[in-house]
């Protein structure tokens, strides 16, 4: 469903160092760093939709919008048990086409289940905070295996949202 490209970094719309399969694969095997682009068929050409950075502990997955700008981050980390945990997510929206921040939401989320919720407008410096409970099952997932990334795409997690 999804195609990927392999490369040493990702820094904001611009991928650095592309790597082979070869040698991304060799990277996740030992941990090292390295970003996935993931791609979508979109009527006829191929359009990136997420990049995902493996960094020792931890995963970011970075959802691309149609503008290329992150509209969601979700940060894993590498548990003990050979899982990952969603720990934190942070939701964007965006002034029209412009790459101006107008609303920013921030989820911490805790392996027992408390989830702390920060709201922030920019325009009028209104902040929300919010404490919450919710089932963190679709948090976890199984560390993914190379070439392999469709369920952190997916998003599951956010069905949950409305406990808190």
């Amino acid at each position: 469903m999804f195609e990927y490209e392999y490369y040493r970094h990702w820094h904001r719309w611009k991928p650095v160092d592309s790597v082979g399969e070869d040698a991304a694969h060799s990277r996740h095997e030992a941990r090292d760093p390295y970003a996935v682009l993931a791609m979508a068929p979109c009527m006829g050409s191929r359009k990136y939709i997420a990049s995902i950075k493996f960094q020792g502990a931890q995963i970011v997955l970075t959802m691309l919008d149609d503008n290329y700008r992150d509209y969601l981050t979700c940060r894993f980390e590498v548990r003990d048990n050979g899982k990952i945990f969603l720990s934190a997510a942070t939701h964007r929206a965006y002034r029209g086409k412009c790459d101006s921040i107008a609303i920013t939401e921030d989820y911490t989320f805790r392996e027992e289940g408390t989830v702390l919720f920060e709201k922030r407008h920019f325009q009028d410096g209104v902040l929300a905070l919010r404490t919450g409970k919710m089932d963190v099952i679709w948090n976890w997932e199984n560390y993914p295996s190379f070439g392999d990334y469709d369920t952190l795409l997916e998003i599951r997690w956010v069905c949950n949202l409305g406990e808190i």
